[in-house]
């Protein structure tokens, strides 16, 4: 799991949640003083991609919402890619 190979609690990586709890969970996070990527392919992840440090679409699936397109600062078409993107954002 991706999850595991970059170090993230599995606390906060949430794989079906409603908006509000995900866009709750980046608030908290950043909050803590942590940089929060927000990975996602539909509409309700854009309150959280929004909120978030970097907002990252994933386009694996084929099937995206527009509106969160058009927010998204990165995009990526196989999931693996989110190694390279947060290895290069903390190294920032």
């Amino acid at each position: 799991m991706i999850r595991e190979l970059i170090g993230i609690d599995k606390k906060y990586a949430l794989t079906e949640a409603h908006q509000n709890l995900k866009k709750d969970l980046v608030v908290d996070l950043k909050k803590r003083g942590h940089k929060v990527i927000m990975v996602g392919d539909a509409s309700n992840d854009i309150p959280a991609m929004l909120e978030s440090d970097l907002s990252v679409i994933t386009l694996q699936n084929g099937d995206v919402s527009k509106n969160a397109l058009k927010i998204a600062q990165c995009k990526i078409h196989n999931i693996a890619e989110i190694l390279d993107i947060a290895d290069n954002f903390i190294k920032k």
